[in-house]
Formats: C-alpha cells, structure tokens, sequence
C-alpha cells in the first residue's frame, strides 16, 4: 500500500505542479495585457510566488515544473529556474534512489 501512496503522489504532485506553471503564466500573460489600466492593487499579489513553484518542484515535482517551463515559456529567464529546477529534478532521483534501496517504494 505505501508504495502505491508513493506513486499517486509523484503523479499528483507532477500534475499540480505543471497546472500551476500554466496557470501563473496565464495570469502573467493577463496582467501584462492590462498595464495600462492598472489599479491600485499590484499585480503581482494574484501571481503564485515563485517559492511555491520551487517549493513544488523540491517535494518531487521537478519534472512537472520543467514540463511547465518548456510548454509555457515560463520562468525560462529566471536562474534559480533554470539552474534549481533542474539540480531539484536530481535530488529526487537520488531521494528516490535510496527510498527504493531501503525497500521504501516499489
């Protein structure tokens, strides 16, 4: 049963992190259409903080946020994207190297 809790969760949180790539990058896309009629509200309080999207990516959804950045363009400028998303992606594979040699998983 944990193994297959395990596997759920690497898909689950994949898939969120993926949508929620898509979904700032909508928001950014909208927000920048509406400059010129900006409130006094700033934009940026209905974007998702970029922590969360590293966040998302360090608890096994580096390959969701990677999939993110390449279908939507987003965050591909960004070091800490394109460098710690990628070195997120390798630490899961050793977490998950060593969850499976302790015959944690699978």
């Amino acid at each position: 049963m944990p193994q297959k809790f395990f596997v759920y969760y690497v898909v689950v949180i994949n898939i969120i992190a993926l949508a929620m790539m898509g979904i700032d990058k909508s928001i950014a896309i909208k927000n920048g259409k509406k400059k010129s009629s900006r409130s006094k509200k700033s934009d940026a309080s209905t974007r998702i903080p970029e922590a969360t999207l590293i966040m998302l990516a360090v608890m096994l959804g580096s390959v969701g946020v990677c999939l993110g950045m390449l279908f939507f363009r987003h965050k591909t400028k960004h070091l800490k994207f394109t460098v710690g998303v990628p070195l997120c992606f390798v630490l899961n594979c050793v977490i998950v190297y060593f969850m499976y040699k302790l015959n944690m998983v699978i």
